[in-house]
């Protein structure tokens, strides 16, 4: 049995600040750990999207703050629907 690892698209969104997401002091790694400063860093290699799993964004959401601010600097969507992820995670509830 294959077993698939969900895909989340990260969108840098256009009001966040790339050198601040990525310092060693940085607010997105004092609320989301080194995972938040991992994706960051990987949206800004991929010039302002990437790839993501999604186990790396439930790491990094683990906490309010963590959550308000990965949403605050990214837009997060659905890879195989291209829908905005809480759109694709509720479309159906």
């Amino acid at each position: 049995m294959k077993h698939s690892v969900k895909m989340v698209i990260v969108v840098m969104r256009a009001t966040a600040d790339r050198d601040v997401l990525t310092a060693t002091n940085s607010p997105l790694s004092t609320v989301c750990g080194a995972m938040g400063r991992l994706i960051a860093a990987r949206v800004i290699e991929g010039n302002g999207k990437a790839v993501i799993s999604a186990s790396d964004i439930k790491i990094a959401i683990d906490t309010s703050d963590g959550t308000n601010m990965i949403l605050d600097n990214f837009d997060l969507f659905d890879e195989q629907t291209r829908e905005p992820l809480m759109f694709h995670l509720l479309k159906n509830a």
